[in-house]
């Protein structure tokens, strides 16, 4: 099982929107989980995540913060 079927798998059983599940990756294992869900890439990822990513943030904690302010 990679990350994204985990994740909808867990959506479902909480009955949450994956328009509210925010991701942030760094590696080939994560490339799923970025395409499928609102996906950022650490800055240090690979190139591949990089090209699927919305954007990219030097921490998790600038991406938390950034979706905070957009709340």
């Amino acid at each position: 099982m990679d990350k994204s079927k985990a994740i909808k798998i867990l959506l479902n059983q909480i009955n949450l929107n994956k328009s509210y599940t925010y991701t942030i990756g760094d590696g080939y294992n994560d490339i799923s989980m970025i395409k499928d869900f609102n996906g950022y890439a650490i800055s240090n990822a690979k190139k591949e995540l990089k090209e699927v990513a919305i954007k990219e943030y030097d921490s998790v904690s600038s991406l938390i913060k950034d979706i905070m302010l957009d709340l």
